[in-house]
């Protein structure tokens, strides 16, 4: 590959790169807008359950412990069991689900027990509709940056080919892959598990300190701004994963067997940058990106003309073709491109 070509090379990684960030950002804001809308209905369920048992604005413990009875028992009871009949094998092994089928359990419970039963049932709900929601967009991540990988090539070289579809089954057994030692769904899991952990202490030493009202949703407030960041890096890094594996998928079905690695400047990533690797030798965190939380690094094919010469059905492409107009003329359920 000539000076030239290494230089539109970079230029169209640039590119593809912006792309791959501005769908990690979409992702992020649907995610992050879940995490608000759960924050405010959980203070406001917080706040009206306080009300209940407050004296001058303050938590009364004395209050707190006592009792439901009759029809308000009864509806409460309900409504964890067909909560817990929703969410079924959803986060099995999670404190959340555990403290709720204990209560579930129970022939009475005080206003306290209901209010973390609540805590519990927001929070639990939050993940199950977070992990359903990064399955979706982190599928559509897959696929488009598969067809970029060819986009890539083909504009690279100046020359197009057809594209078969991406296989919706090969999207689901991809996304199953647990790379980082465990899916991304049980991390999710876990990590909020781990935060409504930290509400219940927030709010159990709110009760011990007689707390004002506004200062335990204050509190509140806090721990869920703390669970969006994590959130937030995990999702950056999984769309990172996926955009990279779709990428060199694409480029193993081009019979490209090497890709160079492009470092974005950070210490950990800075002595891979130019490097040229097996594609057979990838291994993420080692010379393969994510190599990091919030990793911005990619691949690159390692290619030369001579990878076309066999090719009967390429064609030229316009110098300044988009990679939207490009998927539309290319990728073709087993069509033959047209001018």
């Amino acid at each position: 590959m000539n000076k030239q070509e290494k230089e539109k090379q970079l230029e169209i990684a640039k590119e593809c790169l912006l792309d791959e960030l501005k769908e990690a950002d979409t992702i992020t804001e649907d995610l992050l807008l879940a995490y608000d809308t759960a924050a405010e209905r959980l203070k406001t369920e917080i706040e009206r359950a306080l009300m209940r048992f407050a004296e001058d604005n303050e938590i009364s413990l004395a209050e707190a412990k006592k009792l439901l009875k009759g029809k308000e028992f009864t509806v409460w009871k309900k409504s964890i069991e067909k909560y817990l009949q929703e969410i079924k094998d959803e986060g099995a092994d999670t404190k959340m689900l555990l403290e709720l089928n204990t209560l579930s359990a129970k022939t009475s419970i005080s206003r306290k027990e209901q209010l973390l039963a609540q805590i519990d049932m927001e929070m639990s709900r939050l993940a199950s509709d977070t992990c359903r929601d990064i399955a979706k967009h982190l599928g559509t991540v897959l696929v488009s940056n598969y067809y970029r990988g060819f986009y890539s090539v083909q504009k690279t070289v100046g020359f197009g080919f057809n594209v078969g579809r991406f296989n919706p089954e090969l999207v689901r057994s991809v996304l199953e892959y647990p790379w980082s030692t465990k899916h991304f769904s049980k991390t999710i899991w876990d990590n909020i598990d781990k935060l409504t952990e930290t509400l219940r202490k927030e709010l159990a030493a709110g009760f011990v300190d007689g707390s004002s009202i506004p200062k335990i949703v204050k509190r509140i407030d806090a721990v869920m701004g703390k669970g969006k960041y994590v959130t937030e890096r995990l999702v950056r890094t999984e769309a990172k994963f996926f955009a990279q594996q779709a990428q060199m998928m694409s480029y193993k079905k081009m019979g490209i067997s090497e890709y160079m690695y492009r470092g974005a400047g950070c210490p950990k990533c800075r002595p891979l940058n130019g490097t040229k690797i097996k594609i057979e030798d990838a291994e993420v965190g080692v010379n393969c990106p994510p190599m990091h939380p919030n990793c911005k690094c990619r691949v690159v094919a390692v290619h030369a003309m001579s990878l076309f010469d066999t090719r009967r059905d390429i064609i030229p492409l316009e110098k300044n073709i988009k990679y939207q107009e490009w998927k539309k003329r290319f990728v073709k359920d087993g069509n033959s491109a047209k001018k």
